[in-house]
């Protein structure tokens, strides 16, 4: 069973929400747990049902600055915690303060794919934010990095934090929940013609548009997307997004690699996206 540690925002692992009757939308089926965690024996589903934030160990050297990860899964599992973990060890060296987010999956039934996953993600943001000072890095330089269906939440976070998710709780709920800029490798659920799977159409015709949860608002930040060409997930969301960003005169960049499917990429590919968020 979690922990959690209320003493103190330096807390390692903090529950996004007061108790479990303040979850938005409570589902008793949901929870917030990585997959090698739930296939441990013994694996209890109603210890884990309220999502939190989990903290790394602080970079040896802070260059100011946070970033949420956001592993994949469909919104049905959390997975891609290794390649993660990787992510995480590189941005500690590179001064990124480093903060998990764990989402409740699966899919909420009756409602969109994505929706309890954005709410905890925009609680989420806000508690990143509030102990910005505290920890040590500027509340305006907060950025997620996500792959797959971590990435469509990263692009939730980042297109529309302008719409709120659910309703007001407490003062927490009084913080921006915006992000600064965005990562997003192989996106998932970005075109209409694929809105809850890989893209029936391949994200062509003249049919297609961007999905239309992504508000674009007046806080949409930088971003960088990272494709392969032969994803299950089009690269043409990717292309998509960053037309549309750049029609919004807001920073955004594409990285594509040929013969290349679906999944995370690494540090080195990585840290062309980070070099550009941090130019713009």
């Amino acid at each position: 069973m979690l922990v959690f540690l209320f003493a103190s925002l330096l807390a390692l692992v903090q529950p996004l929400w007061p108790d479990e009757k303040k979850i938005p939308d409570f589902r008793e089926i949901q929870i917030a747990a990585p997959l090698d965690e739930m296939k441990k024996p013994g694996f209890d589903r109603a210890a884990h049902r309220m999502p939190y934030l989990e903290w790394a160990e602080p970079p040896a050297k802070t260059n100011g600055a946070c970033a949420v990860l956001l592993p994949g899964g469909g919104y049905n599992v959390t997975t891609d915690i290794a390649p993660f973990k990787r992510i995480e060890g590189f941005l500690r060296g590179q001064g990124y303060f480093c903060v998990w987010l764990m989402y409740r999956t699966p899919r909420p039934a009756g409602l969109p794919i994505y929706q309890s996953a954005w709410q905890d993600g925009q609680r989420g943001v806000r508690l990143v934010r509030a102990a910005a000072r505290e920890r040590g890095f500027d509340p305006e330089r907060i950025g997620a990095i996500g792959c797959s269906a971590g990435s469509h939440l990263a692009l939730m976070l980042g297109t529309s934090a302008l719409t709120a998710a659910y309703e007001r709780i407490d003062k927490t709920d009084d913080i921006p929940c915006h992000l600064n800029w965005v990562l997003a490798m192989c996106p998932a659920y970005v075109l209409t013609d694929g809105l809850t799977g890989p893209n029936e159409k391949k994200g062509e015709g003249t049919d297609v548009r961007l999905n239309p949860a992504f508000k674009f608002d007046a806080r949409t930040c930088p971003m960088c997307f990272f494709h392969g060409e032969t994803d299950i997930y089009s690269a043409n969301g990717s292309k998509r997004l960053a037309e549309k960003l750049t029609d919004m005169g807001i920073a955004s960049k594409v990285f594509l690699y040929p013969n290349r499917g679906h999944g995370p990429f690494g540090s080195s590919e990585l840290k062309k996206g980070l070099d550009f968020v941090k130019g713009n």
